[in-house]
Order: structure tokens, then sequence, then C-alpha cells
């Protein structure tokens, strides 16, 4: 895909995504940024060595808040209540890495 497409950048959600990277940044074939700007939901930090040791720029999951909440639902579950909400907003935060190359203007 990368070959053929050729995109410049890529938004992945989970470290396997960005462990398909490690081969190709390990090679050279792939530089991050330089040749691909890559995003990151997971907050794994193997994910540093999956794009050739650059810090990656995270979109930053409130893991301890979705923790909180699923031990709400569960709570509710057991206790046999009828209404468990299906659909909670939590916020993310984008910390920035060194994964994502500035915007060529041209």
């Amino acid at each position: 895909y990368l070959e053929n497409q050729k995109p410049t950048a890529l938004i992945c959600g989970c470290a396997r995504a960005a462990a398909y990277l490690k081969d190709l940044t390990n090679s050279g074939e792939i530089s991050v940024p330089n040749d691909l700007s890559v995003i990151v939901f997971d907050q794994l930090p193997a994910i540093r060595d999956y794009l050739g040791g650059v810090k990656p720029t995270t979109i930053e999951l409130p893991v301890w808040e979705v923790g909180e909440q699923i031990g709400s639902m569960a709570h509710q579950i057991v206790q046999e209540k009828a209404t468990v909400r299906h659909e909670i907003i939590l916020p993310c935060r984008l910390v920035h890495g060194d994964s994502v190359a500035p915007l060529n203007e041209n």
C-alpha cells in the first residue's frame, strides 16, 4: 500500500498498525516524519521503536476514565438497573511528538 499509494501521513488506531512500519524504518526505506507523518492512538512505549526512534505524536486516550466508566457500567448491570448509558463521551488530547512533518506550503 505504501509503495503503490505513496501516502504522506498515517493515523494508526493501535500499536499493531504502527508495528508494520518497523521493518521499513529500520531498513531506511521510510523515514518518519520525512517520508511519512504518523499519529497514533496507542500509548505503548514501543511505538517509538516502530517509528525509527522518533517520539510519536499521540491522540492520548483517557484510559483511567474509561476504566472508571466500565466499572460503573458493570456495577449497574450487576445491580440489574434497567438504564445503562451506552454512549459516554470522554475527552482526548493531542500530545505533540516528532512524528509529524511541518505542513509544506508548496
